[in-house]
């Protein structure tokens, strides 16, 4: 009796014969399940390269890695049938004769691609400080939504997914657009460096952004303006003269602040935009005398103090130096002639404005105000300032 009890104490419930028979049948079915086994197709025929393990689908390929050596590596596909899955594998074959798979490494993750990419294009300084600072805001906020996922794992549920949330917090659509705009970017960076084929950004739609009815900023109003600067503010010489070159060249104010004497050339009636790189797309224009702007500058060369800048600064301690801000000027004189709504950029639109109801085509104006698009945007924003000025001129046609 003590024999038999102490045998049983001892033995586990998984040792008697029928657990044990049990408990290899689970351990083959385990292996099983994690083997990769072959493929056939509905006629019994072994597809050849192909292999299922699990619920999932691989490919078997001679594939290049980074160094262009290609070995021999399964890749897990998409397709859930047997059909599917050959069919995506027989395309990976024909995109690697093709040279159109990137190389079969593990892909960088998106939050340290990202860093990467912008910290490069502050190094490259193809953009604008202004530039680069908007869009690392927008680069930060699709790394906290990405995080750590993969740059071949981020689909367009994910960026639909993050917009939302985006929009949920109450920015406006062309921000949306912006914060789109840059994730491309960097999208677009990734595929030309091989790390993806295409961006699932191309699929995201844009945001629809309500057209503004923007109020003309006419030229009785820039005189009022002026008139009303003599009244409030010490420098108002030196505010008149900038916000009329603003009016009449179509220079942005990041743009004008820094010009000097030696960028406007009388000969050739011309003014030379961005010089040093102070343009936005950090390229140099010329803009070509208009009658105002030519006497405007003639006007401002005969009472000038100094042979270097345009705008000379009038705080101390900066002589010799071009003036940084005027915008303490422009809220005094804004307010005491009742437009309060007038910003310096109003000067752009005004000169666009102008240029459009004088019939110059919009080709010609893009150049001037530095646009890359051949003028589509000034159509699209300013056209129908265009047909009204078309239809006054019908009226002044005669026939007797």
């Amino acid at each position: 009796m003590c024999y038999f009890l102490c045998y049983c104490y001892r033995m586990k419930l998984t040792e008697t014969d029928g657990n044990k028979n049990t408990r290899r049948t689970d351990a083959h079915s385990t292996r099983d399940a994690v083997k990769y086994q072959k493929v056939y197709d509905g006629r019994k025929r072994r597809i050849r390269s192909l292999w299922k393990r699990g619920g999932a689908f691989y490919a078997q390929l001679s594939l290049p890695n980074e160094d262009g050596i290609r070995k021999v590596r399964r890749v897990k596909l998409d397709g859930v049938t047997v059909a599917a899955a050959t069919d995506e594998m027989r395309r990976m074959v024909i995109d690697r004769n093709d040279d159109q798979l990137p190389a079969m490494v593990r892909k960088p993750k998106f939050d340290d691609y990202a860093q990467d990419y912008i910290d490069r294009e502050y190094a490259l300084g193809r953009k604008t400080d202004r530039t680069l600072n908007t869009e690392s805001g927008h680069i930060n906020f699709w790394r906290k939504q990405f995080g750590e996922t993969r740059l071949n794992k981020i689909t367009p549920k994910m960026i639909q997914e993050g917009l939302i949330r985006k929009k949920a917090t109450g920015v406006s659509p062309r921000t949306l657009n912006l914060s789109l705009t840059t994730l491309r970017n960097v999208l677009r960076s990734a595929i030309d460096e091989g790390w993806m084929v295409e961006s699932p950004a191309r699929l995201i739609k844009w945001y629809k952004v309500p057209s503004k009815n923007r109020q003309l900023f006419t030229s009785e109003q820039l005189e009022l303006l002026c008139e009303s600067a003599k009244k409030e503010t010490a420098n108002h010489q030196l505010f008149c003269d900038f916000v009329r070159f603003l009016c009449f060249s179509g220079a942005r104010i990041g743009e004008a602040m820094p010009l000097s004497w030696a960028d406007v050339d009388f000969n050739a009636e011309q003014v030379l935009i961005g010089r040093n790189g102070d343009t936005k797309n950090k390229e140099f224009r010329v803009v070509d005398f208009n009658p105002s702007l030519r006497a405007h500058l003639q006007a401002m060369r005969k009472r000038r103090t100094q042979e270097l800048w345009l705008f000379p600064s009038a705080q101390r301690g900066r002589k010799g130096e071009h003036s940084e801000s005027i915008r303490e000027s422009l809220l005094l004189a804004r307010a005491h002639a009742k437009l309060d709504h007038i910003r310096f950029h109003d000067c752009r639109h005004h000169f666009i404005s102008y240029c459009v109801m004088s019939g110059i085509d919009f080709m010609t104006i893009a150049k001037w105000v530095g646009h890359k698009d051949g003028g589509m945007l000034i159509g699209r924003t300013y056209g129908h300032l265009a047909n009204e000025h078309t239809k006054r001129a019908a009226q002044k046609v005669s026939f007797g």
